[in-house]
């Protein structure tokens, strides 16, 4: 495909930007230099792809310290490693990567993975747009042509690159007829087909979400108005008695607002903590954005009750005394 006519570059990985990385788990040859790594399973761990030659050119990726892979590295398949920038400041706290010694520990009743050396930092590499929250920390590893990996091949084409692909798929025939080519899209498709299912699945919780919360302030709503139609005869003997349409507010939205008040807390509390608890944003909105959220349905909820109090209180209000002592 290098000679084919458009094709500005050509390359293969295992997981490429907008797709899901694999998960790498490691450990150093200095136990103590990654102390503020990711945990899982009480190890450091980062995504992971392992990426074959000309990969950081084809994807325009650019090399910022070291050195990126040799042709023979690839080829044999040699024990070094590339990482990005988020990697160097998420697992390492911004220090020198270069000639650190990284290996997967041992599985159970295993050994552990060969050692290797880091030798080149490149720049952080999607194409979703994630806003202001931090990009994947990637470590990508050579993977040699040949191997039992399931892989996307990447082109980078000069014109439409739909003029190269009824080529490809002839040329993967006419090399090896056993070559199944899946998918052939562009990287915009290809991170949207990604996100779809996530997508889909936030707005069926966005919209069961929206339909629990309408009950619940359909509920506040008709039992707050309930409750203060029910002291509409008290309310006009306080009035007959002179008590100051204050006085009465105070006492009305007091005792409404400490029950809606310990009702919004008691909902509001576990979300805050999750969003305070570390845990990674999987889906790249940020912490400010749930926070947000959350704040906004909190407001929603105190002022339904706000306007489900103020209904029948200025209602009861209005009403005369000697009608007030009429009432049941």
């Amino acid at each position: 495909m290098k000679t084919e006519p458009g094709a500005a570059g050509v390359s293969y990985a295992t997981a490429i930007p907008g797709t899901t990385w694999e998960q790498f788990r490691f450990e150093f040859a200095a136990p103590d230099i990654a102390a503020g790594a990711r945990i899982i399973t009480n190890e450091p761990w980062s995504e992971g792809a392992r990426v074959g030659a000309g990969f950081f050119e084809t994807l325009g990726i650019p090399l910022i310290s070291g050195r990126l892979f040799t042709d023979a590295e690839i080829l044999g398949a040699h024990h070094v490693a590339i990482v990005d920038e988020a990697w160097v400041h998420t697992i390492l706290g911004g220090q020198n990567p270069l000639g650190l010694m990284v290996r997967e520990p041992a599985e159970a009743g295993g050994a552990p993975g060969p050692w290797h050396e880091i030798v080149g930092v490149v720049g952080d590499a999607t194409i979703r747009r994630r806003g202001k929250a931090p990009h994947d920390a990637v470590l990508y590893r050579p993977g040699a042509p040949g191997a039992r990996l399931r892989i996307r091949l990447l082109i980078r084409t000069q014109g439409p690159a739909s003029v190269l692909q009824h080529r490809l798929q002839s040329a993967a025939l006419s090399v090896e007829p056993d070559v199944r080519l899946t998918e052939v899209m562009s990287m915009d498709r290809l991170a949207e087909a990604e996100a779809l299912p996530a997508r889909f699945f936030l707005r069926v919780v966005a919209v069961v979400a929206a339909v629990a919360l309408l009950l619940a302030t359909a509920g506040i709503f008709a039992l707050v108005s309930f409750t203060l139609a029910r002291r509409t005869r008290e309310i006009g003997i306080r009035i007959a008695l002179g008590a100051a349409p204050r006085r009465i507010l105070i006492v009305v939205f007091s005792r409404a607002f400490v029950q809606i008040g310990l009702g919004v807390l008691a909902g509001a509390l576990p979300g805050f903590v999750i969003l305070g608890s570390g845990v990674d944003d999987a889906a790249g909105l940020g912490k400010a954005w749930g926070a947000g959220a959350t704040a906004a349905v909190c407001a929603f909820v105190v002022l339904v009750a706000l306007i489900a109090c103020t209904v029948p209180l200025r209602r009861a209000l209005r009403i005369q005394p000697t009608e007030a002592l009429r009432l049941d």
